[in-house]
């Protein structure tokens, strides 16, 4: 519950050694648009969201 019902988040950047995302973590953040993480971790944070939230996940570089 992290940033639940944040409704004007739009980004957030996610540190390498996070290691759990619970799975409300992002709900409620409509304008969410983007969780960024460095290039080479874009696979394992994807495995830690649920749902719909992965198709946000983007690396740094882009």
């Amino acid at each position: 519950m992290a940033f639940q019902f944040c409704n004007e988040l739009t980004s957030v950047l996610l540190p390498s050694s996070l290691v759990r995302i619970g799975k409300y973590a992002f709900g409620g953040c409509d304008k969410l648009s983007s969780i960024l993480v460095q290039d080479n971790d874009v696979p394992s944070i994807k495995k830690l969201l649920s749902g719909k939230m992965r198709k946000f996940v983007k690396p740094l570089s882009k």
